[in-house]
């Protein structure tokens, strides 16, 4: 399984914010795109979804044109779970994942035995089954974001493509769902992922995607492309590389900005 772009231009009203860009996304990698606001990460984002028209280029899955799957059939092939803040609906937490089983079901059926079991399966997995009777928004923003993720894995998609999936999380939620999307993609699923932290790329990525304000795009791996220089010409500000030795034994590259203060 594969989603590659292949030079595509995208924007709004045929100006492209976004020019050339060729990348993929293979079965089981992490790809994060990380770049200042503004300068068309999240137009991107949709287009890879089928939500706005490509300017030129072309995007293929498995080397089918997308341009020739219709929604319900994408829908097979690609989960979107989007930022949590602002939910508002009293759905249980297990009819908000169940809803991930839209598109096997046709207008006017119900949900069937089949449908029922992935969700019993997913939420297992995802060992949220104490909260399937809750309401959605009687819940923690981790444990929402959780959800979204089971109510993506329950389309049986073959990448799962999240919206900035650690906004508005503490520091122990975010390092939950990150752990969680290390683990999608080790099950086999590619994730592609907005992010506003160079860190959470270097933790967890295999390609990163960085957007700059000039309309440059620079892909390849984090260690190569989240370096000093390319991430003060990218936000505009100095930072600083440091290393930490996990339990394992392997060595954590993590950054910080650098700003000085009087008296320290």
């Amino acid at each position: 399984m594969s989603l590659k772009t292949e030079k595509i231009s995208c924007g709004y009203n045929n100006k492209p914010l976004i020019e050339d860009v060729s990348f993929t996304i293979d079965k089981g990698e992490i790809v994060c795109l990380l770049g200042p606001n503004g300068v068309g990460k999240t137009t991107f984002f949709k287009t890879l979804q089928g939500f706005i028209p490509i300017i030129s280029g072309n995007i293929y899955i498995n080397d089918r044109d997308i341009k020739t799957i219709k929604r319900k059939e994408l829908a097979h092939y690609i989960a979107y779970v989007p930022q949590t803040h602002g939910l508002t609906f009293d759905y249980s937490v297990y009819d908000t994942i169940l809803m991930g089983r839209a598109a096997f079901t046709s207008k006017f059926s119900s949900p069937g035995k089949t449908d029922y079991a992935v969700c019993d399966e997913i939420i297992e997995r995802l060992r949220i089954g104490h909260l399937k009777d809750k309401a959605i928004t009687q819940i923690s923003g981790g444990e929402q974001q959780l959800v979204m993720i089971a109510r993506a894995m329950v389309q049986k998609p073959e990448i799962i493509m999240m919206d900035e999936p650690t906004s508005n999380l503490d520091y122990g939620n975010q390092a939950l769902v990150l752990e969680q999307i290390s683990q999608l993609a080790n099950e086999g699923f590619g994730v592609l992922m907005i992010t506003h932290s160079p860190d959470q790329a270097l933790i967890c990525a295999d390609k990163v995607v960085l957007f700059n304000r000039n309309k440059q795009v620079s892909i390849g791996k984090p260690s190569e492309i989240l370096t000093e220089e390319n991430l003060r010409e990218t936000y505009g500000i100095k930072v600083c590389f440091t290393t930490a030795t996990q339990d394992d034994g392997s060595v954590l590259k993590s950054c910080v900005p650098c700003i000085a203060r009087k008296g320290r």
